[in-house]
């Protein structure tokens, strides 16, 4: 363990927790979700570390970076994605805390360590604060970079009727009909459930044709590794005892995100999917969750996803675009090693389409 002296306040600690007070820890903030917890990130890579920003011996922000190190020198990567989570349950956002993890952040992993890191933040245009967070992240000498990540977000602190009164005239009617059949709609965490919509996923995935899908084997290992207050929640349509639709939530914080989905073609003739999505959004409601993130949405690129996903929302959506990447490195062999690591990627990806 190393502790980081920020100020007479502000101590930040790295390495210095285990995966078990780290499950309790990630529950104390608003903006966890499933890409901040351990399990999520032992799958994903094969070493990391941990910081943690303690105030008055408060803890205030945590994240765990994923790390790349070339023969244990000071030389590599440090990865943190969809963090820091430093907005704390029942209190208000303190832009001093997230100042001050990445300050301490910057010193431990490219001053000490000597790697390039990447900052993926789970922050968009609707978190509060959003351009002095921003410029937080630019004092600290982070250099932004755009992504194309946008997507909706539905509020769900109104009441149920209201909720329903917002969706799209077009949505509420296609809802209107699916609930006039025999759905039975289960939602939890249990592994058969896992088990009916893996079966449904990867009969959707033969179906479509799909050349880059999400990793349902991984998701599944995932699951299985995490304690049962931070599984992803599942939820399954079936008629006449078969599963033709169905979905896959991480409901840890304060916000519900949308991860996955699949419907069968007879949950496309009877308009299923508006119903998972309805049942999703009345138990996220009822589990108290205050925002529902409905996943990567791209009106160009996929038009009939994101007019689904608009639909939830309503006439006067808005899409929220991802605040981008944040990058750091003083160490040129580092920034080097990133670099001819994008080239590689971009190569194996061209490759993998080049065969297809």
């Amino acid at each position: 363990m190393k502790v980081i002296n920020i100020n007479s306040e502000y101590l930040a600690y790295v390495d210095s927790t285990d995966e078990e007070e780290w499950n309790n820890l990630i529950q104390l903030f608003r903006d966890a979700s499933i890409n901040q917890t351990w399990a999520y990130n032992s799958i994903r890579s094969k070493k990391n570390s941990t910081l943690i920003l303690k105030h008055n011996d408060e803890v205030v922000a945590i994240a765990i970076i994923r790390l790349v190190v070339i023969f244990n020198l000071k030389l590599g990567i440090a990865y943190l994605g969809s963090g820091p989570l430093w907005r704390l349950k029942n209190k208000s956002d303190n832009l001093d805390t997230l100042q001050y993890f990445l300050m301490a952040l910057s010193q431990e992993y490219v001053h000490s360590r000597k790697l390039y890191l990447r900052v993926s933040p789970y922050i968009y245009t609707v978190t509060p604060n959003f351009n002095d967070i921003i410029n937080i992240f630019s004092k600290i000498g982070f250099i932004s970079s755009p992504i194309l990540n946008q997507t909706l977000f539905l509020n769900l602190d109104i009441s149920e009727d209201e909720l329903r009164k917002g969706l799209h005239q077009k949505w509420r009617n296609l809802l209107n009909r699916g609930e006039k059949y025999n759905f039975i709609i289960r939602i939890g965490i249990d592994e058969e459930l896992f088990i009916s919509f893996r079966k449904l996923y990867t009969e959707m995935l033969a179906r479509k044709n799909y050349t880059h899908p999400i990793d349902i084997d991984e998701i599944d290992i995932i699951q299985s590794k995490l304690p049962e207050n931070l599984k992803y929640t599942i939820i399954v349509c079936e008629l006449e005892n078969k599963p033709i639709s169905g979905g896959i939530f991480s409901t840890i914080g304060n916000t519900g995100i949308y991860f996955l989905g699949a419907t069968s073609d007879t949950g496309l003739r009877n308009s299923s999917s508006y119903v998972v999505q309805w049942e999703m959004i009345k138990w996220m409601k009822k589990n108290r969750l205050q925002l529902y993130d409905l996943g990567g949405c791209n009106p160009d690129k996929v038009p009939e996803t994101y007019h689904f996903k608009a639909g939830i929302c309503g006439k006067n959506h808005i899409v929220h675009k991802r605040i981008g990447i944040m990058d750091a490195c003083v160490n040129p062999f580092s920034k080097l090693i990133f670099n001819l690591g994008l080239i590689g990627i971009k190569f194996l990806s061209l490759l993998k389409n080049l065969s297809l």
